[in-house]
Order: C-alpha cells, then structure tokens, then sequence
C-alpha cells in the first residue's frame, strides 16, 4: 500500500510496484494498493478506511485462515504485505 504522491525520497512509489512485480514474477501472492493523491502519511479518511480494510483483510486470509481458502497453519502459499503508516507531522 503506498501514497501515489509519497515525495519521501527513501520510499517512493515505484519502489513498491518493483517489489510488487518481483513478488508477482516468482508466483507469489501479492496486491499492491495505490492509494491516489496521498503523500508519505495518509490523510483522508478514505484512505485510512482502506488502509484498515486491506490490513484486516490480510490477518483475515493469511493469519486466521480465511475461511478455509489460505493461510493458517500447514498452508504452503506465502502471504506478503508490506504496509507503513506515518502520522502527519504536527
């Protein structure tokens, strides 16, 4: 999940659709959620809503089980996610 307009030069957008595409590449499960108009910190309430929905949602299917479909214990298929949050300065 990255900011589309994240200007931090260490974590810039494109580095999360490179490790998107090289997770996807090796057939690893894997979304990348864009989240437009939003710097390093997520400010409008939207995207926090989605930033909760997708974290949630990945504890749902990779730690709990999702019901039944992945994750769990003795499942094969890795689940990857790689989120930061930053509060807004101030």
């Amino acid at each position: 999940m990255h900011g589309s307009d994240d200007a931090n030069p260490g974590t810039t957008p494109l580095q999360s659709i490179k490790l998107f595409e090289a997770v996807r590449g090796n057939g690893g499960n894997v979304r990348l959620v864009v989240l437009p108009h939003e710097p390093h910190w997520y400010s409008a309430m939207e995207s926090n809503e989605q930033f909760i929905y997708e974290l949630v949602r990945w504890f749902d299917l990779y730690v709990k089980g999702g019901a039944g479909e992945r994750g769990g214990a003795g499942v094969s298929q890795v689940g990857f996610l790689a989120l930061a949050a930053r509060r807004q300065p101030g």
